[in-house]
């Protein structure tokens, strides 16, 4: 029987991994998808659509009716969704058996069977270099990033499979014990990783690191490809979209590092597929234009339930292209004279203008999204327009707080310049325009988050992206690359036309193929990958040293199940739930405490004239046990000493709480004794 340490440290069992969290992204939606009519390259990006709305929709009817977290819920969801897509078949039958459910390509290199097996080539050995690269980097498959956020997600999926409860709208991690709290959080990322634990006992980090490879570097690539094949037509341009769209720094590997941006991370990477479908539903007004629309709503859903601020790109994305091509079909016919060309794209244009005014007054009737748009200014503007146009110009845009060690110059430079060809050539051929307008409004949004005034201005029109350049920083990188696509498209067709041997379908696919091999040591990730390896590496002077992991993982074997434990989080304590099953009282990071009874719980421990009242809550959480470690501090420390305000679980072995169970190296395990 493998065992959950097995599983942490040999990465000969990572690829069992990989293959069962293929399969919970791929198969819950995959039934309901062929019952629904969607083939082809489509069936592929409109399965895990599917599969996360199917996996997050049956844990809420889960916890509404009692029953326990697992694999029936899911499939009992796959039966009343494939129900549904059956009745969905029925009303558009005619235009579905009249629809190839795949997208058309009207020219280039390659036959289309030749497309699909070198696209599926290339996706796997881009997808196997750069996992392999990920693996180097990281160094062990339970290794797991050492960031403010990762304490929410891992211990998140922890709870889930601690209370057999995995309904988004629980997703409280405090007083589990008890009754949990209705708390909304945008689980779906959450409930994905817990039926892989759930699969053969996969270690909630390494199912982590799992998920993260099949949509990072596989679906990630997938989708964009689709996206560049719907937005393009051109056989190379999708074929080269593929390793491209893992050479850009700012997604995914950017949100791999920074945060850790997981939900971010799934609900992106869902993005490329609803405006594929859009575009392909709007192309043409016929009766497959509600069967598109049904399948981009779905993909609405989806991000919505896994962070809704993918969502909200979405939105407006789908105004632009409605824009666009109502223009279009306003301009199509040939009698239409330049000045009514002029005419008809103005009033497409005041059209879309008037589309994203109501959408922006709707944002606001949306309770959560108003009060983002109202609330905590998460981080300041980094500088003035110049220098946003300058970062977007180069597309070194995208650090946080003013870190501008990384997405470089020298970097991001002939990126940059591939893109802004892209661009241009997509306008001067007339291909595909909406592209460019969706990039000029996610543009400025990019513009409004970097220069805003400080204050309700800047919180207005970032607050949904948290104030967070990086996260709109990542929401261009879903067009850039089919940008890049087309310059070099463009590029080796201009060199076709001079140099006949260039003309060889072998010689471009070894091309892309060596393309698909070096992008994982492409120069412009050289910085986000040292900076990967210095959140996820476990050492002896990480933040979670190994010594740390050590006790940690023994409290995992040894200690009675249902146990639970304090500890400073500014001192990694909250990892010993996720890594070492055993609930942490203080379960993520927080800037305040969540109430009274935990701020008692921090500072009067030892404080023998509140014993009492101490361990009354102490018994009312479970916590028998307590983790001194190591003072070294996330950041370094908070800047304001929020590390300071937990005095009571500093030098506890000499204060008459309790004794040392356990101790490897500085971090020591401590039972409370004082309450017997």
């Amino acid at each position: 029987m493998l065992s959950a340490l097995d599983f942490f440290h040999s990465w000969l069992l990572f690829p069992l991994a990989l293959v069962i969290a293929g399969a919970v992204f791929w198969l819950p939606g995959l039934i309901p998808s062929l019952i629904l009519g969607v083939r082809r390259d489509l069936l592929a990006v409109f399965a895990p659509i599917g599969s996360v709305i199917i996996v997050t929709t049956s844990a809420v009817f889960a916890a509404v009716l009692g029953v326990s977290w697992g694999f029936i819920p899911v499939v009992a969801g796959i039966a009343g969704t494939a129900l549904l897509a059956l009745l969905i078949r029925l009303i558009f039958r005619r235009a579905i058996r009249d629809e190839k459910s795949g997208v058309p390509e009207n020219s280039g290199a390659f036959s289309y069977t030749h497309t699909d097996f070198l696209r599926w080539g290339l996706l796997a050995i881009i997808c196997v270099t750069i996992t392999i690269h990920f693996a180097w980097q990281i160094k062990m498959p339970g290794a797991f990033s050492q960031t403010w956020d990762n304490t929410y997600h891992l211990n998140a999926v922890q709870a889930i499979l601690d209370t057999g409860n995995a309904s988004t709208l629980n997703m409280d991690l405090y007083d589990v014990t008890l009754p949990r709290r209705h708390y909304y959080y945008p689980g779906a990322w959450h409930d994905l990783i817990s039926l892989i634990c759930l699969s053969v006992g996969v270690p909630v980090s390494v199912a982590t690191n799992a998920f993260t490879v099949i949509v990072s570097f596989l679906y990630w690539p997938l989708t964009t490809s689709t996206l560049a094949r719907v937005a393009f037509g051109k056989r190379l341009v999708t074929l080269l979209s593929i390793p491209l769209s893992l050479a850009f720094p700012q997604f995914p590997l950017g949100f791999i590092w920074y945060g850790v941006l997981y939900s971010n991370l799934l609900s992106y990477a869902l993005l490329p597929a609803s405006i594929a479908f859009t575009v392909l539903g709007l192309r043409r007004f016929s009766r497959i234009t509600g069967w598109y629309a049904l399948l981009a709503a779905a993909g609405a859903v989806a991000m919505v339930i896994t962070q809704a601020n993918a969502a909200v790109l979405f939105a407006i994305t789908f105004c632009v292209i409605a824009g666009v091509y109502l223009a279009r079909r306003m301009n199509h016919s040939p009698d239409v004279t330049l000045l009514r060309k002029i005419i008809n794209t103005l009033g497409a244009t005041v059209f879309t203008a008037l589309l994203l005014t109501a959408l922006n007054f709707a944002l606001d009737k949306v309770g959560p999204i108003s009060v983002m748009r109202r609330g905590y200014e998460y981080s300041s503007p980094q500088g003035n327009i110049i220098q946003a146009l300058m970062q977007l110009g180069t597309l070194t845009g995208g650090n946080p707080t003013n870190d501008f060690g990384i997405y470089t110059l020298s970097e991001m430079l002939p990126l940059g310049i591939m893109v802004a060809l892209g661009m241009l050539l997509s306008l001067i051929h007339g291909r595909a325009r909406w592209t460019v307008a969706c990039y000029a409004i996610w543009s400025c949004l990019f513009i409004a988050c970097f220069a805003a005034p400080p204050g309700p201005i800047h919180v207005y029109w970032a607050g949904i992206w948290y104030c967070d350049l990086p996260r709109l920083a990542g929401a261009l990188i879903v067009l850039a690359p089919i940008f890049a696509a087309y310059a070099i498209f463009c590029f080796i067709e201009w060199l076709q036309k001079h140099f006949l041997v260039l003309r060889s379908n072998t010689l471009i696919a070894v091309v892309l193929v060596l393309l698909s091999i070096c992008i994982p040591v492409n120069h412009s990730l050289t910085s986000v990958w040292h900076r990967v390896a210095d959140n996820f590496r476990i050492t002896n002077s990480s933040f979670v040293d190994s010594d740390e992991l050590a006790l940690f993982q023994w409290m995992s074997q040894n200690l009675p199940q249902g146990s639970a434990v304090l500890g400073n989080p500014w001192e990694g304590a909250p990892f010993a739930w996720a890594i070492g099953h055993t609930r942490t009282v203080f379960p993520k990071m927080e800037v305040d405490f969540r109430d009274s009874d935990y701020e008692l719980l921090a500072t009067s421990l030892k404080d023998s004239t509140k014993r009492q009242e101490v361990c009354n809550i102490l018994n009312r959480q479970g916590a028998r046990y307590i983790l001194d470690l190591d003072d070294s501090y996330i950041w370094g420390g908070s800047g304001w000493n929020a590390e300071k305000r937990y005095p009571s679980f500093d030098e506890v072995d000499n204060s008459g709480v309790g004794k040392v169970i356990q101790q490897v190296g500085k971090a020591k395990l401590v039972e409370i004794t004082m309450c017997e």
